[in-house]
């Protein structure tokens, strides 16, 4: 089976795959913490050519115990750098065919106060006004807004449509839907972000300025839906 991505939560791996028939399918692995060093009893070879035995950890606290204490002894290590995900892909996916990838591209823009300036880290005073979705293997664009004195409804999406073509063309698979605030916004775009999972590479990768601006936002204005969406939005923070 071929593998789309995979993350590391706690002490699991979690691995998504391909599958022609039921399609984007996840399996779970145990998160393999180990590391190899030198020893003349070991059964096993580096690229090197030295002999070296392997060491397995339970979990993740036990291993970083164990391989600080050998770095601060002078110790040499092998494969001690190796995130857990990369060791179960390597283990269980080598020579695997990748599948064809279903990319979603998303961008979030927020407000901006002349006085104040852009919004930051430290001072995330500008409510989000727009996010942008692409869907790249539909070539499909989709887009929640929040009007400047609601100015345009869902009602007259097709005269927005007409003034924006007058300034650019607008690409053919657009859809737009105008928000009243930015918490029906939020609603939209989390909800949008967990159907776009069911079919994306399994982990939402994205801009990590935008995520850490706005991530006290979407907490506090709509932390239910939110939280569920954690673990996956803060994997590209961590």
């Amino acid at each position: 089976m071929s593998y789309i991505s995979a993350i590391k939560i706690k002490d699991e791996v979690i691995v998504w795959e391909r599958d022609p028939v039921h399609g984007r399918t996840s399996k779970r692995f145990h998160a393999p913490y180990y590391f190899y060093v030198k020893s003349k009893e070991g059964t096993y070879q580096t690229i090197y050519g030295d002999q070296v035995k392997r060491y397995d950890f339970v979990t993740a606290k036990e291993f970083q115990t164990a391989r600080e204490d050998l770095i601060s002894s002078g110790i040499e290590l092998f494969e001690s750098d190796i995130p857990p995900e990369i060791k179960v892909l390597s283990e269980h996916y080598y020579n695997i065919k990748a599948p064809k990838l279903n990319i979603t591209f998303f961008d979030i823009e927020v407000d901006f106060s002349k006085e104040i300036g852009f919004s930051s880290v430290s001072n995330p005073y500008a409510p989000i006004n727009s996010v942008a979705f692409y869907h790249q293997w539909k070539d499909e664009y989709v887009v929640f807004a929040v009007p400047p004195n609601q100015e345009y409804t869902n009602d007259n999406v097709d005269t927005f449509f007409e003034e924006m073509n007058k300034i650019a063309p607008v690409p053919q698979n657009t859809i737009v839907v105008f928000c009243k605030n930015e918490k029906e916004l939020l609603r939209l775009f989390i909800k949008k972000l967990k159907i776009v999972m069911l079919f994306v590479a399994g982990t939402v990768t994205s801009l990590t300025y935008h995520m850490l601006v706005n991530d006290w936002r979407m907490t506090k204005i709509y932390f239910e839906h939110y939280h569920s969406m954690k673990p996956f939005l803060h994997h590209s923070v961590k």
